[in-house]
């Protein structure tokens, strides 16, 4: 393959000049209403319009959306979705941002094949132990070792992310780093020398871009082993017209860590990347931080915005607030107890083990089908309502539009209602989505988008869009409206005699969003 270096990728350029006489026009009427997209100021999304506009007029536009998360974005079952319906609507640009291999445990993009060999040395934004760069994907693999390798490849299994003509690395340089060997399918290993000569001054990011013919790649990465080579990222595009969809979800993250990484670099690589939209899609994981300050929350959510504004100022900015998240007030250990007998009587618990006494005297009585303990119904988390809230004001002060996936799914208590359906909406954590959750979120955003961005084609008088031929946009997916199961008036009564139940302990904490 041909080794060249990568022209800078600008952001599509305006399709309507700003501040042409027309300009009132680009004004959204609608502000929007709970559970759809709100724009207070009415121009929040312009960017992605114009941008747009320019791919449906036929010009050779790449359009790049960026959506910043945890764990709900690191499971990509929303923003795989929204890749592959954009680009089946505007055209297919590639499959995006990638980690180098499988670097972390919990990594699960989809849209692409990867993996790694041996043990790489990982910097890791969630750690406080972490050394700085992290980059935009709070990951910085580093290793001077023969025996480690990682590979990144398309999918030709997959909905989207089958092809690619533009593979880039992404990587930095010291005067420690020694040379990054890489082979591309079944090709001859190539040198890439990565020493920063002493005395030169600190440089950023650095990318290397390996052209290949439009198809089916696999990249291989592997140190040679003359010093430290550290990787960020690997990008997989096609160079063609289209949309490229980035989900850059870190497990367990809150919206403060992305803010306390090195913005030198995060927002050098943020720009980079050129988005048109950058999507921020954090709260789930600030329901468990007991000392959340709502008004330092939102005031970092503002500065973030203004972070992303600065790095990429031809973008638009949306807040997306998370789903529902439902907890017990007895929490796990208690409610999920059950009354078995074993062998001489003895109680037992869910996998045999025996129960001590205090534990018998707080076994759980098995109620009928569809009644649910007492303070074991599936609610809620109390602090959820001033986070959507926090981040609805937050995107109303910085000028970027607000997206309630919370109103969107149906609103408070409906998690375990979700679980339950076929196929499931949700896993059993009651945090993360399913494919149809997942799925639902993904339909019902761009259903508003587009709506959205079809009336402010027809304000602006654009002519018809030139790839009106692919499928229709297909449809949101029903909200299950099934009843939630009920709560006996009073205990019940155990079926045979014993020790009235003592006090619930302390609630366990629920589970970090992955």
């Amino acid at each position: 393959p041909r080794v060249t270096p990568r022209p800078r990728v600008a952001a599509a350029d305006a399709a309507v000049a700003p501040g042409d006489p027309g300009a009132a026009l680009d004004v959204d009427p609608r502000v929007g209403t709970p559970g759809l997209l709100e724009d207070p100021s009415g121009v929040a999304l312009l960017p992605l319009y114009r941008a747009l506009a320019l791919l449906d007029s036929g010009a050779a536009a790449r359009v790049g959306i960026v959506q910043l998360g945890d764990s709900l974005t690191a499971g990509d079952f929303q923003t795989s979705v929204m890749r592959q319906r954009l680009q089946a609507r505007f055209g297919d640009a590639g499959r995006g941002w990638l980690l180098p291999g499988k670097p972390i445990k919990h990594y699960y993009l989809g849209d692409a094949q990867y993996g790694s060999e041996g043990k790489w040395d990982v910097e890791y934004g969630m750690k406080r132990t972490a050394i700085e760069p992290v980059g935009l994907g709070g990951v910085r693999i580093h290793s001077g070792s023969t025996k480690v390798s990682s590979w990144v490849s398309t999918c030709s299994r997959c909905n989207a992310g089958k092809t690619a003509s533009h593979i880039e690395l992404w990587y930095r340089r010291t005067p420690e780093s020694g040379t990054l060997t890489f082979t591309v399918d079944d090709g001859t290993p190539e040198k890439l020398p990565m020493r920063l000569p002493r005395g030169a001054p600190p440089e950023g990011t650095q990318s290397h871009v390996i052209v290949v013919p439009d198809g089916a790649h696999k990249l291989t990465l592997r140190p040679l082993g003359d010093g430290v080579v550290d990787l960020f990222a690997v990008i997989m595009e096609r160079g063609e017209p289209g949309i490229v969809l980035d989900a850059i979800g870190v497990v367990g993250a809150q919206a403060t860590h992305l803010e306390r990484w090195d913005w030198t670099w995060v927002g050098e690589q943020l720009a980079r990347r050129a988005p048109s939209l950058v999507v921020l899609a954090y709260g789930t994981n600030e329901i468990d931080d007991d000392g959340l300050d709502l008004a330092r929350f939102e005031a970092r959510l503002v500065e973030l915005v203004r972070r992303i504004k600065v790095a990429v100022p031809d973008a638009a900015v949306l807040i997306q607030g998370p789903p529902d998240r439902g907890q017990r007030e007895l929490g796990r250990k208690e409610c999920e107890k059950v009354e078995k007998k074993g062998k001489g009587g003895k109680q037992r618990g869910k996998k045999g083990k025996r129960l001590s006494k205090r534990e018998r005297e707080r076994v759980r009585v098995m109620l009928p089908a569809g009644v649910v303990r007492p303070g074991c119904e599936w609610k809620t988390a109390a602090s959820l309502a001033g986070i959507i809230a926090a981040e609805r004001s937050a995107a109303a002060r910085s000028g970027a539009a607000f997206y309630d996936v919370f109103t969107a799914m149906g609103g408070a208590d409906r998690s375990d209602l979700l679980l339950h359906q076929e196929p499931k909406w949700f896993y059993k954590d009651h945090v993360h989505f399913a494919t149809a959750g997942g799925t639902f979120v993904a339909a019902h955003l761009l259903q508003d988008l587009m709506a959205r961005y079809e009336a402010w084609r027809v304000r602006r008088g654009l002519p018809a869009p030139l790839r009106s031929a692919n499928p229709p946009w297909p449809p949101v997916p029903v909200l299950p409206t099934a009843p939630m199961p009920t709560v006996p008036p009073t205990p019940a009564t155990p079926a045979t005699p014993g020790p009235t139940p003592a006090t619930p302990g302390p609630t366990p904490s629920a589970a970090k969003a992955r």
